[in-house]
């Protein structure tokens, strides 16, 4: 598949992307004669080699991001090495999984990239947090259990 990577040409109103923004959309108008439709889209294995490519750039401490193809999809995930909040050993932790989409340019999976760490520090801190001992804002409660302490008189 020829993949036309290119910048978005400026007052183009058919190009998706940006003016000096590039873009990974095969078939674009700015530089086809066609509009895109699904044919024209990257393959997962040009997705995975595109935003890793980009991710190389990307660093904050102890993080190392990963792209890959699961769950029906392409996703990027981080992993790090921290205190197990449950066993109390240092052990490889792994961030929610983020699904990536075939039209995102390169700001798009950076700025991914960047949410991944930040909810992955707010994850973090919602384990560490306690009252009395009690991890009362984890993230790993259950939202059927949430809305049964609510509907039982729960105070807000």
């Amino acid at each position: 598949m020829d993949m036309a990577k290119h910048e978005g040409a400026a007052g183009d109103p058919d190009c998706s992307a940006q003016p000096g923004r590039s873009h990974v959309l095969v078939g674009c108008p700015c530089v086809g004669s066609h509009v895109p439709d699904w044919r024209d889209l990257l393959t997962n294995d040009d997705l995975i080699s595109q935003a890793s490519a980009w991710l190389r750039d990307v660093s904050y401490p102890g993080y190392t991001f990963t792209v890959r193809e699961g769950h029906g999809g392409v996703f990027m995930q981080a992993t790090y090495v921290d205190t197990d909040v449950r066993t109390g050993k240092s052990e490889t932790q792994f961030t929610r999984k983020w699904l990536l989409s075939p039209h995102m340019t390169k700001s798009e999976v950076i700025q991914t990239a960047f949410k991944c760490v930040l909810t992955s520090a707010e994850h973090r801190v919602r384990e560490w947090f306690r009252y009395l001992d009690t991890p009362i804002f984890g993230p790993h409660f259950d939202v059927d259990d949430l809305a049964g302490l609510r509907q039982r008189g729960g105070r807000t």
